[in-house]
């Protein structure tokens, strides 16, 4: 994945919700609510430091596209 640039920040810093974007495991940009929650280190990090449920992770991992009920993320 290419270095995130201005655009993508602006994107991701725009949702209300935490939002992580992960690309090979890592987690890539992180906007003001997730690095909230996970802390203002998250970004460059394993995703596994900032998703612990089973569910998630696994589909996150696999590149898959699903929903989830994901209670108690953090």
């Amino acid at each position: 994945m290419v270095t995130p640039g201005l655009t993508e920040r602006a994107l991701i810093e725009a949702l209300d919700e935490p939002a992580l974007v992960v690309d090979g495991g890592i987690v890539r940009l992180a906007n003001a609510a997730a690095r909230s929650q996970f802390g203002a280190g998250i970004e460059g990090r394993d995703v596994r430091l900032a998703i612990r449920h089973p569910q998630a992770l696994e589909r996150i991992l696999a590149h898959r596209s699903s929903e989830i009920d994901a209670v108690g993320i953090v």
